[in-house]
Formats: C-alpha cells, structure tokens, sequence
C-alpha cells in the first residue's frame, strides 16, 4: 500500500540575536520552536474538523485563522484538548516540534547568524529533520509538506530538504511542496498552536500547555 502524508509547518519565537537583552525588553528570544503536524493517508482531514470544534466551543463568529499570540489562555487549552484527543485516537496524526536554543548554535555558525537568509537557514534544518524522522519511522512513500507564509518563497527550504532526505539519508521518497490555498489554514494553525504550546515551556518555563499535549508531541532539538 501506498503511504502518503501531508504535513503542515509553522514556528513560535524568533530567529534575532539580540541576546544581551531580556525577550520582549528590546532582546531576542532565547528559543526557536518550529511545530510540524502530520496527517497520513488523507488523515490531514481531521485538522479541519479540529478548527470547527475550537470554534463552536469558543464561539467565534469569523472564520479567519486564530494565532497563538492572538488567543486568549482558555482558548489555547481548548484547541490543545481538542487536538490531543485527535492524536491519542488516531495513528495516522503525528505532531511533531523541534526546539532551538539559540547558546548551543555551533561555534563554526557564530560569522553566519546575521547574515541575510541565516533565519531561513535554521527553519530549513529544522523542519528537514523533523521530515526525515517521520519518513523513516512511518516509511512514508511520498511526503508533501506546506511551510508557513514567511518560508513558502524561499527554495533554500526545498533545497536543503531534498540534500538531506534524498541525497545524505537516502531515502526512497518522493517529495512535494504545496502551494498556498485556503483548505490549508487549518493545518498552518494547527502547526502554529504546537510550536506556541512548546515554546512556552521552553521560553517562559509555562507548563500550563505541554502538560495537556505533551505526550502526543514528540520534541526534538536541533544542535
């Protein structure tokens, strides 16, 4: 049988070196969490299910995407319940966020990290790594993924995805990137929730989200 799978991306935090600085004092944040969720064979569908739920539960009257800066604590709580329902109950839904904290970047990597596309480069190595894990512990046959507005124009993303997967680890997979169109939003917004539930418990040692996911969202850490 043939396995596909869908996977939407969407990252919390930011990617400045202003580190001398306290986070939100003119400083940069101390942690980079990009949130990847995954729905195979045709299970993607259930991320809109997921969204309309939140939404009557919440009782929003637009449609527009909710972000996680945007929504209030009862409301994160809620989507999180209602997402980690879905991945305890289905096998075929995987979430998945990589965190990096921005004091273990290489040595050989200090020249580069304010260079222009550095940020891009980091979202690059991050997401290919969390693509190459599912591949292979799902044995996935053709994998198509849907990064975030800010990286859907730069090929660095596809380049260094295919130079890892394809090339480096082998793998026999065909790759797809999607374009942008608006059945995807539920699963950018999904993606974005994880990596803010993440980023919390990592950036401002809040608990409150990872303990209501944090057994269905496999971490992992880049460097």
């Amino acid at each position: 049988m043939i396995i596909n799978a869908l996977s939407y991306l969407d990252e919390c935090g930011d990617l400045g070196w202003k580190l001398e600085r306290d986070y939100q004092d003119h400083g940069s944040s101390r942690f980079f969490v990009i949130g990847m969720v995954v729905g195979i064979n045709n299970a993607h569908r259930r991320f809109t299910k997921i969204i309309e739920r939140w939404h009557k539960a919440q009782n929003f009257t637009s449609k527009h995407e909710k972000k996680w800066t945007s929504s209030s604590n009862e409301a994160r709580k809620k989507f999180l319940e209602l997402l980690n329902f879905e991945l305890e109950n289905n096998k075929n839904l995987k979430a998945i966020a990589i965190v990096f904290e921005k004091s273990k970047l290489p040595q050989a990597l200090e020249e580069s990290k304010d260079k222009k596309g550095f940020s891009h480069f980091i979202y690059a190595c991050g997401s290919s790594t969390m693509i190459d894990k599912t591949i292979y512990d799902k044995n996935i046959q053709t994998f198509s993924y849907y990064p975030d507005e800010l990286n859907k124009s730069y090929t660095i993303l596809d380049e260094i995805i295919k130079f890892k997967i394809l090339f480096t680890n082998k793998r026999s997979v065909k790759l797809n990137r999607v374009s942008a169109n608006k059945a995807m939003t539920s699963g950018l917004n999904c993606a974005d929730m994880v990596s803010g539930a993440i980023w919390e418990a990592y950036e401002n040692k809040n608990n409150t989200y990872i303990d209501i996911i944090g057994n269905n969202v496999e971490i992992m850490h880049l460097f």
